[in-house]
């Protein structure tokens, strides 16, 4: 069960691969909005017509700014936004009431009763909208995705500091980070250099410098332990787990998964293969990292390091 808030674009780095056997379920608040063109390949697929918000409610108001993704059920900061080269993009055209709802009842809704993967972004809100749900489905959750800033473009946005203290006590642990950057130069800034002669496009000035980190792209999976800990999770968690943990290559972990379903569980033919598939892919990986620094090597120094290694 995969559970998209802010469904845009492509599909999160592995979903596509999960489809066939999932089900899918996705917010959007714009009525005349569809399903991403990836969720044709879901065994099942949703789109609500509604913005996720952490307290039950009817409506709520939308900031609906110049670039459309950068709106949110928050008003952006203009005294940070405004710091940057292209705050202008944050600027509010409108403001527009649209229909709200708890991911609780829109799960209660659909008549789920777990979610498996979820992933926020929501422009500021991410971890209150984690924090919304209940304890049964916070600690069902394998997998997080989240989104949050490292400025806070945003009045009271959710930002970098309390998502990641928060969820790794809840039982999880930072799979990947993706660092996402953008031009420190305000407007006053800009105009008085334009005025100095330079005559550089916007993109000309991004690309003369390093961009300043504003946000981080996450990945949080559950930590083996953390299933281990919890007593009602069954073989049917720690396997899902290690399907993650292989879609995010993250294939020491899926050995340490494997060990872990076999320790509680007992040791069977299913265990030993997961543990297997994931040994496999450490194995090949290396050897092809290997492989690919040996053809860099002259014909000489390649001849001795295989001897070396015996080969």
């Amino acid at each position: 069960m995969l559970v998209d808030v802010g469904a845009a674009g492509s599909a999160p780095p592995g979903w596509e691969a999960l489809a066939p056997h999932a089900a899918y379920l996705a917010f959007d608040a714009d009525r005349d909005a569809t399903l991403p063109a990836f969720a044709a390949r879901f065994e099942k697929s949703h789109l609500e017509h509604a913005a996720v918000v952490p307290q039950a409610t009817d409506k709520t108001t939308l900031h609906l700014t110049r670039y459309p993704r950068c709106s949110s059920t928050l008003p952006p900061d203009p005294a940070v936004v405004s710091q940057y080269l292209y705050g202008e993009l944050f600027d509010v055209e409108r403001a527009l009431e649209v229909p709200a709802t708890t991911l609780g009842v829109a799960l209660q809704r659909a008549g789920l009763e777990r979610i498996d993967w979820l992933k926020l972004d929501t422009q500021g809100t991410d971890l209150r909208l984690y924090l919304s749900l209940n304890e049964k489905l916070r600690s069902g959750l394998l997998a997080v995705d989240l989104e949050p800033g490292l400025v806070a473009a945003y009045k009271g946005e959710d930002t970098f500091p309390e998502v990641h203290q928060r969820l790794g006590a809840d039982g999880f642990w930072l799979c990947t980070a993706n660092l996402g950057a953008t031009v420190r130069m305000d407007a006053e800034a800009l105009a008085w250099a334009r005025g100095q002669g330079l005559n550089l496009p916007t993109r000309g000035i991004e690309d003369a410098q390093t961009p300043a980190p504003a946000w981080i792209e996450l990945r949080y999976l559950r930590a083996a332990s953390s299933l281990d800990a919890l007593p009602q999770a069954t073989r049917r968690e720690y396997e899902l787990l290690w399907c993650f943990a292989m879609l995010c290559r993250q294939h020491g972990f899926a050995v340490e998964v494997a060990r872990a379903l076999s320790r509680r569980f007992g040791a069977d033919q299913a265990s030993a293969d997961l543990a297997a598939q994931a040994l496999a892919k450490l194995k090949g990986g290396a050897w092809r990292r290997f492989m690919a620094g040996a053809r860099r090597l002259a014909p000489a120094s390649l001849k001795k390091l295989l001897r070396n290694l015996g080969g």
